[in-house]
């Protein structure tokens, strides 16, 4: 049985059935949503919050100190760096300030603020201890003073790398190394470690 148009609607002028029946497929209040490009930009607007939180988190905090795996806080002589001693008298533990933004980082003992302004250095060319520098003085040319950073679970890197180790057999106390020239060594004669950066507020 084939229905004709004219048996279902009343006798209307040919243009107004056609214009009816195109409004039910496409309705004259038809639009594009206005919400996708609201919703883009939102998202747009979530990655950059994204990206500039991770970015803040991911820095060096004005004052902080190391606490290297095991949960041994990094100390130091007003030289070296050690870890593994309880021995706080010769052994203070080490503050650390500054080094964002491509800065130097300034070191001293804690509770010392009458020793003249140090530096942390890394011999960066070859496998040697992390130092500070004389009170008031220079680091060894060629010695990197820069470039630290932090990555994104704040572990302490240089110039992007975490090549940080001890020599397991130097006993209780043990210096802490730069190995970023001697990847082989570590699981040999170094073990490598991560150093996490701790904010010490009120240091």
């Amino acid at each position: 049985m084939h229905l004709h148009i004219n048996t279902l609607l009343p006798p209307f002028p040919s243009i107004l059935i056609l214009f009816l029946l195109n409004q039910h497929f496409y309705p004259l209040s038809y639009t594009p949503t206005p919400n996708k490009p609201t919703k883009m930009k939102l998202f747009s607007l979530a990655t950059t919050l994204t990206s500039l939180i991770a970015t803040v988190s991911a820095s060096l905090p004005s004052t902080y100190t190391l606490v290297a795996d095991g949960g041994w806080t990094v100390v130091t002589d007003g030289t070296h760096l050690y870890i593994g001693t309880g021995d706080i008298k010769h052994y203070p533990i080490l503050i650390l300030k500054g080094g964002s933004n491509d800065t130097m980082i300034t070191g001293h003992k804690q509770y010392d603020t009458t020793t003249g302004t140090q530096h942390l250095y890394v011999k960066k060319g070859e496998t040697a201890p992390i130092a500070l520098t004389e009170p008031n003085g220079a680091a060894p040319a060629g010695a990197s003073v820069t470039g630290f950073d932090v990555d994104e679970g704040d572990y302490l890197l240089l110039d992007g790398v975490e090549a940080w180790g001890v020599e397991p057999n130097e006993g209780q106390i043990r210096r802490i190394y730069w190995l970023g020239e001697e990847e082989d060594n570590v699981g040999d004669e170094y073990k490598g470690i991560g150093l996490w950066v701790k904010e010490c507020r009120g240091c």
